[in-house]
């Protein structure tokens, strides 16, 4: 999977879609991100399965491990040293 490519299905997300994963990630049950979000159990189903299809993921344990791949480039990115340009 490259990096660019899972940049861009993360990009694809609408902010609902990125509130409701989020919370998916923290744990929470559509219940409990409905009661949180004030919209329908339906509504949260409705976000949760575009996000999986925008994503690219079947499941909760593939939301983790996509998620632990985007923490890695990020981490990678920042630890990056600066290049150095001769003058």
């Amino acid at each position: 999977m490259s990096h660019q490519g899972v940049l861009q299905r993360v990009g694809r997300l609408s902010e609902r879609e990125r509130q409701v994963i989020a919370r998916v990630l923290q744990g929470k049950t559509n219940k409990e991100i409905s009661r949180e979000l004030s919209i329908s159990f339906r509504t949260v189903e409705k976000y949760r399965a575009l996000a999986m299809t925008k994503l690219r993921v079947r499941n909760v344990v593939e939301i983790h491990r996509l998620h632990s791949d985007i923490s890695c480039l990020l981490t990678a990115f920042l630890s990056r040293k600066p290049a150095v340009h001769a003058g």
